[in-house]
């Protein structure tokens, strides 16, 4: 079911789109604050509680510039709704790389995805190889909820940030606790800028990475369960390590939490550098060493939370990112399997290689470049689903039929109802996203039935959709989805929310303020 039919996209259509993509590109660091205008529609009378989202805010600085969006210095957006009335505001994260940057008078040096003009000298180099963590608390990725009462801000680094969800305001950084057991010949490198929630009991997990100067020594996957004490403080609880492979390092950025495992999906691109010489460069730029890995499997662990013993599958080689949900199962001859879904990603150009890093998609000179993105970039989305069977050892993976319209979207930023995140689920939504048209819609994916169902508007760009869930409802997708919404046409920045079960719009704010491109958020119930 397709709600309102896209556009035919002829190439005065994608001229007309690209002339407004600069607006959308546009990052400004200036604080902003306003009561936005009910323009259609009206709220549910039970929502109450703020969307709070992070992206770039600063791209340039003092003659130095990043050119992927996952490098901008953070902004945070928060969208405070009660009432009836939607309150945005946003300001720059005061992280000390910010204030690092306006005491050096450029921007400071900190490990990028892409490309940082001027470059790193040798100097900060080697500043960074020794105290890397001083630099890594550029939290403008994800954001997650780990029952303190406030918003935690992270990125691909075992540093995060606090904010108010409401208001933005600053609470302080948040090192990882693990950081406290590395020891000192050892370097964390990152960690899952997504955490995940057990399903039932709630607590948070994520991991750490480390690499030991001892070459003997393998890196490691430490994963560490998050909960919150009497006091609202973290309290973390070290789970399980999984080994690495010095020479095919995986990047970690989702995975799964079932009843009983851990789902660890090492897809196939290697973020390890390119050689001894090139080490000190590319462990900064992570897109200078990534690369796909067609000659290694798809690795998938299944590592207990009670015993932290690690079951391990290979599979053909894949590219994935972003998961939509894991559960656990019994099938028709009564065997334990354990489910992943996820968007996987092929280069329609060349299967076989991948020319560009897969955080191209979000280079603003790849965007900015005309229909570059579409004639280079991996757009080419299959929704899979990966059982691993616990009885057998053996793991499958089934493609789910590619629905939406038109068939080259890139289909990416699933959401789902959190309440049955880890559970068996039907419903998930994700942005639909045309490199040619630059235009970006809603996709209801209903994994049980099959179906689907699109939201689309000429000249509009939702982002990521976050789930809403209506206070004790009894269906799974009862509840509202919203999103910031970029109108080309018009140039003007909205808050849109929809109604879960059909995507049919319910309200529609507007104010004077910019939002430009941001990147994930989470809603935070009052």
């Amino acid at each position: 079911m397709l709600l309102l039919p896209l556009l035919l996209l002829s190439p005065a259509v994608i001229a007309d789109s690209w002339s407004y993509l600069p607006d959308m590109l546009t990052f400004h660091p200036d604080e902003e604050a306003e009561t936005l205008t009910l323009r259609e529609g009206s709220l549910p009378a039970w929502m109450s509680g703020s969307l709070v989202r992070v992206g770039p805010g600063m791209m340039e600085y003092g003659g130095r510039k990043v050119d992927n969006m996952c490098d901008g210095l953070t902004k945070v957006h928060t969208w405070d709704v009660k009432n009836g009335t939607v309150v945005y505001r946003s300001s720059m994260l005061p992280s000390n790389l910010l204030n690092l940057t306006y005491e050096q008078g450029q921007l400071a040096p900190y490990p990028v995805i892409g490309s940082l003009d001027p470059d790193f000298t040798v100097f900060e180099l080697m500043k960074l190889m020794m105290r890397s963590e001083d630099y890594a608390d550029n939290t403008n990725i994800a954001v997650w909820d780990l029952g303190t009462g406030t918003a935690t801000l992270t990125t691909e680094s075992p540093v995060m940030n606090s904010v108010d969800p409401r208001t933005g305001q600053y609470h302080g950084v948040f090192p990882s606790p693990g950081l406290k057991n590395v020891g000192f010949f050892e370097k964390v490198l990152f960690s899952a800028a997504h955490f995940s929630r057990h399903p039932t009991h709630g607590y948070s997990i994520n991991y750490i990475f480390t690499m030991s100067a001892a070459m003997w020594n393998p890196p490691q996957y430490q994963f560490y369960k998050y909960t919150t004490d009497t006091q609202g403080q973290v309290v973390t609880e070290h789970i399980a390590n999984l080994d690495g492979d010095f020479f095919d390092m995986r990047l970690l950025h989702s995975f799964g939490v079932t009843e009983n495992f851990i789902v660890v999906p090492r897809w196939n691109v290697d973020i390890g550098f390119r050689s001894f010489t090139t080490a000190m460069t590319d462990m900064n730029h992570l897109c200078n060493g990534a690369r796909f890995r067609p000659d290694k499997p798809l690795y998938i662990d299944l590592i207990s939370l009670a015993s932290g013993h690690v079951t391990h599958y290979e599979l053909s080689p894949q590219k994935g990112v972003h998961i939509m949900n894991s559960f656990e199962r019994v099938n028709e001859a009564g065997q334990l399997e354990v489910v992943m879904d996820f968007p996987t990603a092929a280069d329609p150009h060349d299967p076989s290689i991948s020319a560009h890093c897969m955080f191209d998609v979000l280079s603003v000179g790849i965007l900015g470049n005309g229909t570059q993105a579409y004639d280079e970039l991996q757009w080419n989305t299959t929704l899979r689903r990966f059982v691993m069977n616990l009885e057998t050892g053996v793991a499958t993976v089934t493609d789910i039929p590619r629905l939406w319209e038109p068939l080259d979207l890139l289909v990416e930023f699933p959401y789902i109802n959190p309440d049955y995140m880890g559970k068996p689920y039907c419903f998930c939504y994700l942005q639909g996203w045309h490199m040619g048209s630059m235009m970006m819609g809603l996709i209801k994916y209903d994994v049980c039935r099959e179906e689907v169902v699109q939201w689309s508007e000429a000249g509009k760009h939702a982002s990521e959709p976050i789930f809403v869930p209506t206070p004790g409802g009894q269906e799974e997708d009862e509840g509202v989805i919203v999103a910031p919404v970029y109108d080309s046409i018009k140039g003007e920045s909205l808050f849109y929310v929809w109604n879960a079960a059909t995507l049919k719009v319910e309200a529609v704010y507007s104010g004077s303020a910019h939002v430009p491109f941001n990147i994930h958020g989470m809603w935070f119930n009052q």
